[in-house]
């Protein structure tokens, strides 16, 4: 009997131990503490406020041309063909009228040309005014504000000098090339002022509408005369006039 106890007892101490040893807690290793790195500060420059000084560079303001610009001729369609009546004389400043009388230009216009190299009857076949030596010459000069004759005598400024010719007769040749009648040429020889009281001063050099060769005709060698088209002002040939122009040859 205290045999059976005494297994009784051990047995029970054994359930103890094998349950306090089942129960127990587990242990977990403690996980080193993780240290995170400081926040990143991103430092950006301190800002600086640059005053940009923009330096204004002004453009330089260029002289005013004064001088003579070009010249053109403006005419009309007589029975002989084309006829200057009038010689412009552009420059590049408004000009005061009070400067400009008829000895400030020499001029040189197709017939005044012809008169030079040839005998009076082989130029002009009919003379207007019975005065032998005037036609293609200067009868009035006075100021304009546009490249054109002015029937009430000009204005008192403009930047055009208008220099009214003879007209009043009619040349022998017959259906001349306006590329030839039509030509005209000037030479300062005063000085003129314009309207700010610069006086422009002559150069004396011709101032031409046109070039000239000479070649070789049925009467030996002659002055082959070649005027700009562009420099030429003839109303009839404007559009709308009713006039059409008509090109015959190679210099026509």
């Amino acid at each position: 009997m205290k045999s059976k106890l005494t297994i009784v007892a051990i047995l029970l101490i054994a359930l103890v131990f094998s349950a306090c040893g089942s129960s127990a807690p587990s242990t977990t290793a403690a996980q080193p503490e993780q240290t995170l790195p400081p926040e990143s500060v991103s430092e950006s420059p301190a800002e600086t406020t640059e005053e940009t000084t923009e330096e204004t560079t002004e453009e330089p303001t260029e002289p005013p041309v004064y001088e003579l610009f070009g010249v053109k001729s403006y005419g009309f369609i007589d029975l002989e063909g084309a006829k200057t009546s009038a010689i412009i004389v552009e420059f590049g400043a408004s000009i005061d009228a009070s400067s400009v009388d008829e000895e400030t230009f020499s001029i040189i216009d197709y017939t005044q040309n012809q008169l030079l190299s040839q005998e009076y009857e082989r130029v002009i076949e009919v003379d207007g005014d019975d005065v032998q030596g005037n036609e293609g010459a200067l009868e009035k000069i006075y100021v304009n504000d546009k490249p054109e004759p002015d029937e009430n005598g000009g204005k008192e400024s403009g930047r055009y000098v208008i220099i009214e010719v003879n007209t009043d007769y009619m040349l022998s040749g017959q259906n001349l090339a306006y590329t030839e009648t039509m030509m005209a040429g000037v030479t300062q020889l005063k000085s003129v002022t314009a309207f700010d009281g610069t006086s422009i001063d002559p150069t004396g050099e011709q101032v031409s509408n046109y070039t000239s060769e000479i070649v070789e005709g049925f009467r030996g060698p002659r002055e082959q005369v070649t005027t700009d088209k562009n420099a030429i002002i003839l109303p009839e040939l404007d559009e709308g006039s009713g006039w059409t122009m008509h090109y015959i040859g190679e210099n026509a």
